[in-house]
């Protein structure tokens, strides 16, 4: 199993900038964000650990979709902060 983290390594950055770009980017259609959110809390669960330098930044991230008006991007944040409070305990 360490094997596939080490090697999982240099996914973990472009993958969680791609996700990141894509919530900026997309704040006003908020089925790609609650998708993208979606994609986020799998990346979260499969490769968490992996990506253990970028979970504060991840929390900032997440933290403004809490607010949101639609109920599904609300739920889909709530999911990712717990995932990344099971891994590190933000």
């Amino acid at each position: 199993m360490q094997g596939s983290n080490t090697s999982s390594l240099p996914l973990a950055r472009p993958i969680r900038s791609e996700c990141d770009a894509v919530c900026m980017v997309y704040q006003g259609n908020t089925d790609v964000l609650s998708e993208s959110l979606d994609i986020t809390g799998d990346l979260l669960a499969r490769f968490g650990n992996v990506m253990s330098g970028y979970h504060s930044q991840l929390r900032v991230a997440l933290l403004p979709h809490l607010e949101e008006t639609r109920p599904i991007v609300r739920k889909r944040a709530i999911q990712c902060m717990g995932k990344l409070h099971c891994l590190c305990g933000c």
